[in-house]
């Protein structure tokens, strides 16, 4: 074992309310131990849960400080970094809704993993070099981990996508078999 702590992962509002649709966001504590959440997505989900969608709640559950972001806090000084993260940020914000942007922006700038099934922010992720999973992907980690089986990953696939969310696939055995660790 190497000793290094798994990277942290970025979450976007859609990622966690599919789980929290599904009323497992439990697992994404589980399978994410080092995940974290930008104000602006928290404020997302509040509003969401203050109109009426209550089961965004187990998601806000999720969130146990209300301390400010820390996305600002540039740890590498280079000149070519800061070069790179001002003008990226201009073309987050000009692409992105504002949770998309600062999730985005967090994960460039701390060198993190961008959790989101936004499409746009998925390929701007992609050209800024940000690694990048969505709602999918942790439930393929899941499988793969033992952690849950294909066949509940496909009940919450169901209810996600009973609640709108538009999947690539019906059974995620087709990415489980795909994908390996």
């Amino acid at each position: 074992m190497s000793g290094r702590l798994p990277q942290t992962t970025v979450l976007d509002a859609t990622v966690l309310s599919n789980y929290a649709t599904s009323g497992s966001v439990e697992y994404l504590i589980d399978i994410l131990p080092r995940a974290m959440v930008v104000t602006t997505v928290r404020e997302e989900l509040q509003q969401g849960y203050n109109a009426g969608y209550e089961f965004l709640g187990d998601a806000l559950d999720l969130i146990v400080s209300d301390k400010p972001d820390d996305e600002y806090d540039i740890r590498d000084n280079t000149v070519i970094h800061l070069k790179r993260i001002h003008s990226s940020r201009e073309k987050i914000d000009s692409n992105l809704d504002p949770g998309e942007a600062d999730s985005l922006y967090h994960a460039l700038i701390n060198g993190r993993v961008l959790a989101t099934d936004d499409r746009d922010a998925r390929q701007l992720a992609r050209e800024l070099d940000v690694p990048v999973t969505g709602s999918l992907g942790i439930l393929v980690r899941g499988i793969k981990q033992d952690k849950i089986t294909v066949s509940t990953a496909n009940e919450w696939l169901s209810e996600w996508q009973d609640a709108g969310y538009h999947s690539p696939v019906d059974d995620m055995r087709e990415l489980s078999d795909k994908y390996t660790e």
